[in-house]
């Protein structure tokens, strides 16, 4: 986690905060967009010592809807009683580019000193030019829980620390997804990869992989086995914004195969030497095809960074 400096932007008040027990945001209002969030106004108030030494921290996180990190972690600490507001129009870039809607940022005071995590502000919003984050099939959240039972003969579980998580097939935002859980969902642990950044875990039915950067751990989970991820790799995607007609060969002078919709993802399986065409898999009359889509009308995802062969 780094370390942000915001006394350039932040207009520190320090004064007694009477009646408040915790970092509350003073009607706190970041607009979030494409290139970054934005504040209108508002700040937050500390009053919640988690240091032991007088002073509160709290970080700042960005996520796409992916939950991808693509602001942050950053943290700051200020004394307790202090009153923070930003200077209207300051805008935070994200330091990573969001792949899908929404996007979320989150300032949460952590625990310590005897206290509990707390969220203390969090807003989303969305970018035009983005998809939205892929559907999946099974939906877990605080409506299908866990079992009492299962959490209730383990030495620990995880909860989850963000609005909604992917369950991924794998320990890595390059694995399919099987699930998601909705933020304060309880997770089974059955086991963690051998650097203890992802927990692979349960919830009702499914069981997938977390990541731990959005999980809080309950009890003691020191002793939970490691577990060798056997995943399933993302393929290469072509993310096509708008219909368009998809082609033989990579040219618009070849004929043309059949029109498909947009808003939608295709299967990447080639490329051609300048990566201005790709070759996508795509349902022409209820069959499917292998057909070229120019580059230009869409982006591609590869969360696995695998290589896109070049075709004849």
């Amino acid at each position: 986690m780094r370390k942000l400096t915001l006394f350039s932007v932040f207009v520190l008040l320090i004064g007694l905060v009477g009646g408040v027990y915790a970092a509350v945001s003073d009607d706190l209002n970041w607009e979030v967009g494409c290139d970054g969030f934005t504040n209108v106004g508002g700040g937050l108030i500390l009053d919640r010592d988690n240091t032991g030494e007088g002073r509160e921290t709290f970080v700042i996180t960005g996520l796409d809807g992916t939950g991808k990190v693509i602001f942050g972690p950053l943290s700051e600490d200020f004394f307790t009683g202090s009153s923070l507001y930003l200077n209207d129009g300051i805008t935070f870039e994200w330091t990573a580019t969001p792949t899908a809607n929404p996007l979320y940022v989150t300032v949460i005071s952590p625990a310590g000193n005897g206290l509990p995590e707390q969220v203390v502000y969090s807003t989303s919003g969305r970018c035009s030019g983005l998809p939205d984050a892929e559907e999946v099939t099974d939906l877990t959240g605080a409506e299908i829980a866990n079992p009492e039972v299962i959490i209730a003969g383990q030495p620990g579980y995880l909860i989850v620390n963000t609005f909604r998580l992917n369950m991924r097939s794998g320990d890595g935002a390059e694995y399919t997804v099987v699930g998601q859980v909705n933020g304060g969902t309880r997770l089974a642990v059955l086991g963690v990869n051998a650097e203890r950044t992802w927990w692979y875990v349960q919830a009702n039915n499914i069981r997938g992989w977390v990541r731990n950067d959005f999980v809080i751990v309950r009890g003691n989970l020191t002793n939970t086995p490691i577990v060798v991820a056997d995943g399933v790799i993302l393929p290469p995607r072509f993310f096509l914004y708008i219909g368009t007609d998809i082609y033989s060969r990579a040219t618009t002078s070849s004929s043309v195969v059949c029109h498909i919709p947009g808003n939608r993802e295709y299967v990447i399986v080639g490329r051609n030497a300048n990566a201005t065409w790709y070759g996508i898999e795509a349902e022409c009359d209820g069959e499917t095809v292998v057909a070229w889509i120019d580059a230009e009308l869409g982006a591609v995802r590869n969360p696995g960074n695998q290589a896109i062969p070049i075709l004849p």
